[in-house]
């Protein structure tokens, strides 16, 4: 019966395709494994992964349908550190704009480059997660007008380096420039204490801890979430942070006090004044000017010491890297 079969021409087309379409798609899984990051034992977000030219440069040579490939999934995460490569992109490699997924923006100039910025940005089609890296010389006030720059489409931000992080503009400013945002990421020294209103390392006595998880909607000092409240997809918030020495500690397990951001003083003061410490808990738990879909909020510490040497490297890079 078999050896009477017969496959039409639009059979046999359709065959072929599916059959370059799944070795695209194991090729591509392969590629962009962080497993074959033979050169770092870091593990990065999948969104930010990009390996190394040399990992796949023999395979690119292989045939010119490989080498798109490679081309493709290399540029599916794009550094930008200047300017001008905004320009280089639009010039020599334009496929760039429908290949890359996700941006890096290092240290953006938010006098000179914005303008420039926002015209080369207009030119991507599918950018969905971007990693910002605020300039250090210039103030948070300025972030805005750089948040702004990037497309309203990102669902998944990382920002290192808020050195203002405040309700107004900083926060304020995210939830405007992108309303379907799922995922937000903040690799920042101090935080907002909501009690007393200043921005501030916390401090712990020591051995520090390594991070706090919330899964139930709590945990973001108010002031935050009372700005993300609008982001009706933001599920996920993870705040990494600067930690000093202090005399207090946070029990991380339990967790009486339900810390979220309160600084050293106001940590003082919800431990030892029974009378403000139970209504205050009290309302951190009834609180509902949150984003409707919360599910995590994760703290991580690092000592003051070690806080900027854990993402030099990933600020090291250019579009060629």
């Amino acid at each position: 019966m078999l050896e009477h079969a017969t496959i039409s021409p639009g059979q046999a087309h359709l065959a072929a395709n599916l059959h370059t379409e799944i070795i695209w798609e194991v090729a591509s899984l392969l590629m962009l494994s962080p497993s074959l990051n033979l050169e770092s034992e870091e593990s990065e977000s999948d969104s930010f992964y990009k390996p190394s030219w040399s990992n796949l440069e023999n395979f690119s040579r292989s045939s010119k349908a490989l080498r798109t490939m490679s081309l493709r999934n290399w540029f599916r995460v794009v550094h930008i550190r200047e300017e001008s490569d905004f320009d280089f992109m639009a010039r020599e490699l334009p496929s760039i704009h429908k290949w890359a997924k996700a941006v890096c923006w290092i240290r953006p100039d938010p006098e000179n480059d914005i303008e420039h910025a926002r015209s080369g940005f207009s030119h991507f089609n599918g950018l969905t997660s971007a990693r910002l890296f605020l300039p250090l010389d210039k103030d948070n006030y300025t972030s805005p007008e750089v948040l702004k720059a990037l497309p309203r489409t990102i669902c998944e931000l990382e920002i290192f380096d808020g050195m203002w992080p405040s309700p107004i503009p900083f926060f304020s400013s995210i939830a405007e420039a992108f309303p379907d945002l799922c995922i937000l990421q903040l690799r920042q020294p101090p935080v907002w204490c909501s009690m007393c209103y200043t921005c501030a390392i916390p401090r712990f006595s020591e051995p520090f801890p390594d991070k706090l998880v919330y899964t139930s909607g709590q945990g973001l000092p108010a002031l935050y979430a009372g700005r993300l409240s609008s982001l009706q997809k933001l599920h996920t918030v993870e705040l990494t942070i600067a930690v000093m020495k202090g005399r207090r500690a946070l029990d991380v397990k339990s967790n009486p006090s339900l810390w979220s951001g309160e600084c050293e003083q106001c940590v003082e003061t919800v431990e030892t004044d029974d009378p403000f410490r139970i209504p205050w808990i009290n309302k951190k738990r009834n609180f509902t000017s949150i984003p409707p879909n919360l599910r995590r909020v994760e703290w991580r510490f690092l000592p003051m010491a070690a806080f900027d040497s854990e993402w030099t490297n990933l600020e090291q890079q250019g579009i060629y890297n």
